[in-house]
């Protein structure tokens, strides 16, 4: 066994054995290789575990369809960063897939991800069903207008999104929602 796998079967021993230690998982800047199950599996029951960031992983198609659907399972997990990872449409519709009926993440960062449009729209559709994502960073991607309109309509039926911040490289936009007696105030400014 090389040392990467040594390390990873380690840490998904002490995730599934609910490490104390464990409250964030940094994951970042490396590539999970062939692991990715063995994250998934491990993540699956954890309590402890509350962020996860696999920033810069190099994260495939395939991993994310592993990964993914395993994040409904770590009922302790509040923050996930997957930013600065090519997120392509299918690996959206799997993250949004996944996002609809979670109910613990409240953090999730997207930002540099190359998402676009139709990745804008898979997320959209995840924002009208989650009832407990707060902030959701897509900042610095491709998203156009089409995406954009998909994510602001999505943003009349979601009510416990606070923030999503989609900051381009020639353009800002920034919705901020707060709650005020029962109904949603939006503010964008540019």
């Amino acid at each position: 066994m090389d040392e990467a796998a040594a390390r990873f079967e380690t840490l998904a021993a002490r995730l599934k054995r609910n490490d104390p230690a464990l409250e964030e998982v940094n994951l970042g800047f490396g590539s999970l290789g062939p692991h990715a199950h063995q994250l998934a599996e491990a993540l699956k029951g954890n309590t402890v575990t509350k962020m996860l960031s696999l920033r810069h992983c190099k994260l495939t198609g395939a991993q994310m369809a592993v990964l993914f659907p395993a994040l409904n399972l770590a009922t302790s997990l509040r923050t996930l960063d997957v930013s600065q990872n090519d997120i392509d449409p299918v690996g959206a519709a799997v993250l949004s897939k996944a996002l609809q009926t979670n109910t613990s993440l409240i953090f999730v960062d997207l930002s540099v991800c190359n998402l676009e449009d139709r990745g804008a729209e898979e997320l959209a559709g995840a924002l009208t069903a989650n009832t407990c994502l707060t902030v959701l960073n897509l900042n610095y991607n491709q998203i156009g207008s089409r995406g954009a309109v998909a994510l602001a309509a999505a943003l009349k039926t979601n009510m416990t999104l606070t923030s999503l911040k989609c900051a381009e490289a020639s353009s800002f936009f920034h919705f901020r929602l707060t709650d005020m007696s029962q109904s949603t105030e939006q503010q964008a400014w540019s």
